[in-house]
């Protein structure tokens, strides 16, 4: 296989020049169309005190699709989803759209005293 960029010839420049550090350097949260959902899965991964790879084997996903989603670029899967819920009762409801409400008490209590400004209190 091979990349448009594999087709100029030595010497010669490329009429567009693909430079990946001036896209990533422009990226914030709110160019990433899940950076929300990936906000609560790492502040709950942050309060647990775990890395990925402990976190993703607890709830038998693999470290992999948590990064992914924990980037913000990749949606949560339902089956990921109902993992996370299953293992660590994170309600469906908090991590695909932040309502708190059906959290345990003392994650609810948690995210609400937590200083971000993303979520309401």
């Amino acid at each position: 296989m091979t990349s448009k960029w594999s087709l100029v010839k030595t010497g010669e420049t490329p009429s567009r020049q693909f430079n990946g550090h001036a896209i990533n350097e422009g990226m914030t949260t709110q160019n990433r169309p899940f950076a929300e959902i990936a906000y609560r899965i790492k502040w709950h991964r942050s309060l647990m005190g775990l890395d990925q790879k402990t976190y993703a084997a607890k709830a038998g996903i693999t470290r992999s699709s948590l990064n992914n989603w924990e980037s913000g670029d990749y949606r949560l899967s339902l089956d990921g989803g109902l993992a996370l819920r299953r293992t660590f009762g994170l309600s469906l409801d908090f991590m695909y759209e932040g309502i708190d409400d059906a959290l345990p008490m003392s994650l609810r209590q948690a995210w609400r005293e937590s200083p971000d400004e993303r979520h309401s209190k």
